[in-house]
C-alpha cells in the first residue's frame, strides 16, 4: 500500500509539473518582472507595509481535460513572501519566493517553470489594487468589483479571478487565464494572521 501511494503521489507530482510548465513557461528567468498570457507584464512588489499571514491552500490546476491537485502553503510578512507547493501526499513540488528584491526557487517542478510568473499570479490575485496597478505599470488595465477582478488588454481579457468566501487570504478563488488554457481552483483550508 505504501508503495501505491509513492507512485501515485510520484505520477501526481509529474503531471502538476508538466501542466504547470505548460503555463508557467520559463521565459525571463532573471528578472522580477514576468510576461502573462496575452502580453501583459507585471512586476513583483515588495511586501514591507502587507499585513502578515500564512495560508494553507488546496489548489486545483484544470488545464485541457486533465485535474490535478496541489497544496499550497503561502507566508506574507514584512520580509517577503514564500509559497510552498506539495502533492497532495506531501511530496515537495516545488518552493518560490521573493526577498530583499530577489526571487529564489527549487523543487523538481522549477526546472521549466518561470517563479517570476508564479509569484506575480499569488500577488495579482490577492494584493490590493493599487499595488497591482504599480506592478502592471500601465501594460494591463485591473477591474474589479466586490467578488470578481479582471485584468485586460485592448478589450481582452487576460486574467479573471472570482472570490467566493469573501477576499484573499480567508476566502477562496478561482483563477481563469483564457489564453493559456488554464484554470485554478483555490480553497483555503487554514489562515494565521501574525501580529
Amino acid at each position: 500500500m505504501a508503495m501505491r501511494n509513492a507512485m501515485a503521489d510520484a505520477n501526481t507530482a509529474g503531471i502538476l509539473a508538466l501542466g504547470m510548465a505548460a503555463f508557467l513557461a520559463a521565459c525571463s528567468p532573471d528578472t522580477n518582472c514576468a510576461r502573462l498570457p496575452g502580453g501583459a507584464r507585471y512586476c513583483l512588489q515588495a511586501a514591507e507595509d502587507s499585513a502578515p499571514f500564512a495560508v494553507q491552500q488546496k489548489i486545483e490546476l484544470v488545464f485541457g481535460e486533465r485535474r490535478e491537485t496541489m497544496i499550497g502553503q503561502l507566508e506574507l510578512d514584512t520580509a517577503g513572501m514564500r509559497f510552498v507547493g506539495l502533492t497532495p501526499l506531501g511530496q515537495r513540488l516545488l518552493r518560490a519566493s521573493f526577498a530583499d528584491g530577489k526571487i529564489e526557487a527549487d523543487g523538481i517542478a522549477m526546472k521549466t517553470l518561470n517563479p517570476a510568473l508564479l509569484l506575480s499570479l499569488i500577488q495579482l490575485a490577492s494584493w490590493e489594487p493599487a499595488r497591482v496597478r504599480q506592478g502592471l505599470d500601465g501594460s494591463a488595465e485591473l477591474d474589479e468589483d466586490a467578488s470578481e477582478r479582471r485584468l485586460t488588454k485592448d478589450g481582452q481579457t487576460l486574467l479573471r479571478i472570482r472570490y467566493t468566501r469573501g477576499l484573499p487570504p480567508t476566502g477562496d478563488m478561482l483563477i481563469d487565464l483564457p489564453e493559456a488554457g488554464v484554470e485554478f481552483r483555490i480553497s483555503t483550508l487554514e489562515v494565521t494572521s501574525h501580529k
